[in-house]
């Protein structure tokens, strides 16, 4: 209990402390991180993890572009069904736009970005070689974003995206729809000069 009131003495001070200082946050921001995105598969009733990375420019005031890379980590989570049905690999790239609300270092964030996934499904006796796939996909994304200083930030973030995997001739495809979460420290540098 003395952690978790330390843990939000600190959140509250460093918040404080944040609105009171420079303010960070300004058009030209290019900024990125990379963490471990719990993540799970709800229409699979299953949960993994992601290796979630991104990158993202403040054109102006209130719009930013932003990329976002999620990566499988096998062998991480619980499954629920046999392994067929759920990819052996799984890339996504999604490639969109964003919005931010807020007041000085601290912004809301909201993204929407269409991407691609490449997923790869398991053999089977019918079918022994692997099987790839590329499907369309959407991810939707909403978050806060705390600037601290100008080379720093943190975040927390929950992303929704919907895919199928088409290519499975076992079933007519495969759900890939997924919520996740991700949290941590960023980086960023100021790219435009005052």
């Amino acid at each position: 209990m003395g952690k978790i009131m330390l843990l939000l003495a600190l959140m509250t001070s460093l918040c404080s402390l944040s609105q009171s200082r420079p303010i960070h946050y300004q058009s030209g921001l290019l900024k990125a991180s990379a963490t471990i995105a719990p993540t799970n598969f709800y229409r699979a009733y299953s949960t993994s993890a992601m290796l979630n990375g991104y990158l993202e420019y403040i054109a102006e005031d209130k719009i930013s572009i932003r990329g976002d890379v999620f990566q499988y980590i096998p062998g991480v989570g619980r499954f629920v069904f046999n392994h067929l049905n759920m990819p052996q690999n799984y890339t996504a790239i999604y490639a969109g736009f964003g919005y931010q609300l807020g007041k000085k270092n601290w912004k809301y964030t909201f993204h929407i970005q269409p991407g691609i996934t490449y997923t790869q499904i398991g053999a089977t006796i019918a079918y022994p070689t692997p099987r790839y796939s590329v499907n369309p996909s959407i991810n939707l994304k909403a978050g806060t974003c705390l600037y601290v200083s100008p080379y720093f930030h943190f975040f927390a973030e929950i992303n929704w995206n919907n895919s199928s995997i088409r290519n499975n001739p076992e079933s007519s495809s495969i759900s890939t729809a997924q919520v996740g979460v991700s949290a941590g420290l960023g980086f960023n540098i100021q790219t435009r000069r005052k």
